[in-house]
């Protein structure tokens, strides 16, 4: 699947609003199954393979949610946030086949919300993105980082 193939959202409800997921995930049988999963729970969603789709996609698209992959054919899935998290970004979730803390903290660091290891359970991720969008949070949102002058 490429960004361009993208599923339509299905209007979600009040506990469920609508928002466009990028997944970031090289193995397209897992790009497929996440992508059903956020189908039935109303969110529209955008696949890339590699960092340049991912990239591409997050300058182009209005995307509320990015879940990546780390291990990606051209270089990490963290590098998504390294100089900033988009404004239009409202959550950011990792999923690896790996859980090293090094990793774990540096995807803090960089601003992802969450990290889910592989294998995880379908309830579990809903779970989060429903918590991460709650409109409650939204309030608490921190701004969009900017890289500093030199």
């Amino acid at each position: 699947m490429s960004q361009a193939e993208a599923l339509p959202p299905r209007g979600g409800d009040a506990a469920t609003p609508s928002f466009n997921v990028l997944v970031v995930d090289d193995d397209e049988d897992t790009a497929a199954l996440l992508g059903v999963l956020l189908a039935r729970h109303g969110w529209g969603a955008k696949f890339a393979a590699d960092l340049k789709e991912a990239r591409s996609a997050l300058e182009k698209s209005d995307i509320a949610v990015l879940v990546t992959d780390v291990q990606l054919p051209d270089g990490s899935g963290l590098s998504l946030l390294a100089s900033g998290r988009p404004a239009s970004l409202r959550a950011a979730v990792v999923i690896s086949g790996w859980g090293g803390e090094e990793e774990r903290s540096e995807s803090s660091r960089l601003g992802f919300d969450a990290y889910l290891v592989k294998p995880f359970d379908s309830g579990q991720l809903v779970g989060l993105l429903q918590n991460l969008l709650a409109p409650e949070r939204a309030q608490n949102l921190l701004p969009a980082r900017t890289e500093e002058a030199p």
